[in-house]
């Protein structure tokens, strides 16, 4: 059995994560569904305190440039640039599964 690792940019709250936060509890105090934009902005899970979490890929399965696959003759795995996170990117975050 494999398990798969999965890398995250994580982007700090700034004014367009504080917009749709107020959106997002608006929505959810008055019993509505969130707008698409909205959802689509924080990929349709709650927002996070920490901020907006931006998939980069995984070791199966790289997405983007700024995450590619590595290995050599003892181990594999994935490296990541980055010189080309998301601008304003404060943590990656790395969870396998």
């Amino acid at each position: 059995m494999s398990t798969n690792v999965y890398i995250s940019a994580i982007k700090l709250p700034d004014d367009a994560w504080q917009k749709h936060q107020t959106v997002w509890d608006a929505c959810n105090d008055a019993g509505v569904e969130i707008p698409q934009e909205t959802s689509d902005y924080f990929n349709g899970e709650p927002p996070g305190l920490v901020g907006v979490v931006i998939g980069l890929g995984s070791i199966m399965y790289p997405k983007g440039d700024c995450v590619r696959e590595f290995s050599d003759e003892y181990t594999r795995g994935v490296e990541v640039d980055v010189t080309m996170l998301p601008s304003n990117t404060r943590f990656i975050r790395v969870t396998w599964g």
